[in-house]
């Protein structure tokens, strides 16, 4: 399944049925994303939601919702009109009053997740609410 539109260059896609693993193979430190072979559909309402389970976890993860023009090297939830879910306990890019800020770039803070974990990530796509 392996396409050079669908991840980084530092990451390998490996898939078995429904399942897709992404690794980091290269040594180098940073951001890296994957995208979804599908797009949210383009509907005035209904509810898109997708599962990940975390098999493993060596380094701070991130489960959420970008555009299609998104850096494959940045962080999801820093670039504008992205938003995630981070391992560390951290919801990025939605501003909510009492979010903090840093470098500008809104959170919350929220419970952790890893090995083990499924996180869920959706959005509402007729009031565009994330959860």
């Amino acid at each position: 399944m392996e396409s050079p539109e669908a991840c980084d260059t530092c990451l390998t896609l490996s898939e078995t049925e429904r399942l897709m693993i992404a690794e980091h193979t290269k040594a180098d430190w940073g951001c890296r994303s994957v995208f979804a072979v599908e797009s949210i559909p383009n509907q005035e309402s209904g509810i898109f939601y997708y599962e990940v389970k975390i098999s493993a976890i060596t380094a701070s993860v991130s489960i959420g919702l970008a555009t299609k023009e998104m850096p494959l090297d940045k962080f999801v939830g820093y670039v504008k009109g992205t938003y995630s879910y981070d391992s560390r306990g951290y919801f990025w890019g939605h501003e909510v009053a009492g979010c903090s800020h840093l470098n500008k770039h809104p959170f919350v803070k929220v419970p952790k997740f890893g090995e083990g974990d499924v996180v869920g990530c959706g959005v509402n796509l007729e009031k565009r609410i994330q959860n």
